[in-house]
C-alpha cells in the first residue's frame, strides 16, 4: 500500500493493479454504498441485503398477488361505476307537495343481472319510507328509440324515458299494470323487475339508461315531482358474472395464504 502526500483534506488511496479506490472517509465511494449478501436459509440468498425473500416462488407469489389486487379493483369499479348520490334537502322549487324526508333521495342504483334476466332497483332516502303518506319513487328507463323528455320546464331536461317502474311507500310496485316485488327496510326501498317487463326499443338490456325521481301522489301534474337523482340519465350497472365472483373469492383466498406464509417466515 502506498500512501500519497497529504495536502489539505488528505486523501488516502489503495493501488490494486491499475485500479485506484478512494479510501477517504469524508468522500463518498464513486461506486456507491456496498451491500452484502444476506443468507436467509438454503437456496435463499438476498442480494439486496434487505432481508426480503427473492426466491422464484416468492416472485411468483408477488405476481399473483398483484393480479388479484387488480381483479378486485376492476370488479369493485364495475359494481359501483354508476351508483348515484344526491344532496340532502334539494327539493325542486316547483314542488308543491309535502317535503317529507321520505321524498328526499340520497342515493340510487339500477343493476342488470344477466344471469337471472332482471333489473334490480334501489333507492335510499333521508328518512323512513314505510307508511310515508303518498310517497312514490319513479324509475324512468330509456330503452332506445324515441324517449319522453317532459321535465325541461322544471329544470330537468336531461331526464329521458319510454318506460317506468313505480315503487310506493305502502310496499307495492308496478311496471304498467304488472306488479313487481317491492321491499322496504328503513330508509331503503328496492325491487326486482323482470327484463320482460321493460322490452327494448333499440338498446341491449345492459345499455339501458335510467333516472329516478320521487313524487307526492297526492299532487297532480309537474308540481308533484319532488327530487331527481340523477338530474340526467345514467347507464345501468352490471352484476358481476359468476366467473368474476369466483376470481374475487380466489383473490381473497390468495391474500389469506400469503398473510399466513409471511407470518411463518417472520416467526423463524
Amino acid at each position: 500500500m502506498a500512501i500519497g502526500p497529504l495536502h489539505g483534506d488528505a486523501v488516502a488511496s489503495s493501488q490494486i493493479g491499475d485500479e485506484t479506490k478512494n479510501l477517504d472517509p469524508l468522500r463518498p465511494d464513486p461506486d456507491g454504498p456496498r451491500k452484502c449478501q444476506q443468507s436467509i436459509g438454503p437456496g435463499r440468498i438476498d442480494p439486496s441485503g434487505s432481508g426480503r425473500l427473492d426466491t422464484p416462488h416468492a416472485v411468483n407469489m408477488k405476481h399473483l398477488l398483484r393480479s388479484s389486487f387488480l381483479a378486485l379493483a376492476v370488479i369493485g369499479l364495475t359494481a359501483n361505476a354508476y351508483a348515484v348520490t344526491d344532496a340532502q334537502g334539494d327539493f325542486l322549487h316547483s314542488f308543491t307537495g309535502n317535503p317529507g324526508s321520505a321524498l328526499d333521495i340520497l342515493s340510487a342504483n339500477v343493476t342488470f343481472d344477466a344471469a337471472h334476466d332482471t333489473f334490480l332497483l334501489r333507492a335510499t332516502t333521508a328518512g323512513p319510507i314505510a307508511g310515508a303518506n303518498g310517497a312514490g319513487y319513479v324509475f324512468g328507463f330509456n330503452t332506445g328509440g324515441t324517449a319522453n323528455t317532459p321535465f325541461a320546464a322544471i329544470g330537468e331536461p336531461g331526464v329521458a324515458f319510454n318506460a317506468t317502474a313505480l315503487l310506493k311507500s305502502n310496499g307495492t310496485g308496478a311496471v304498467g299494470a304488472a306488479a313487481v316485488s317491492t321491499h322496504i327496510v328503513g330508509d331503503e326501498i328496492f325491487a326486482t323487475v323482470p327484463a320482460s317487463l321493460l322490452p327494448s326499443h333499440g338498446f341491449a338490456d345492459p345499455d339501458y339508461t335510467w333516472a329516478l325521481w320521487s313524487i307526492d301522489t297526492n299532487v297532480a301534474g309537474l308540481p308533484r315531482n319532488a327530487d331527481f337523482a340523477p338530474d340526467a340519465n345514467v347507464r345501468v350497472s352490471a352484476v358481476p358474472e359468476p366467473a368474476n365472483v369466483a376470481l374475487l373469492a380466489a383473490g381473497f383466498g390468495l391474500l389469506g395464504f400469503v398473510a399466513r406464509r409471511r407470518a411463518r417466515v417472520t416467526a423463524r
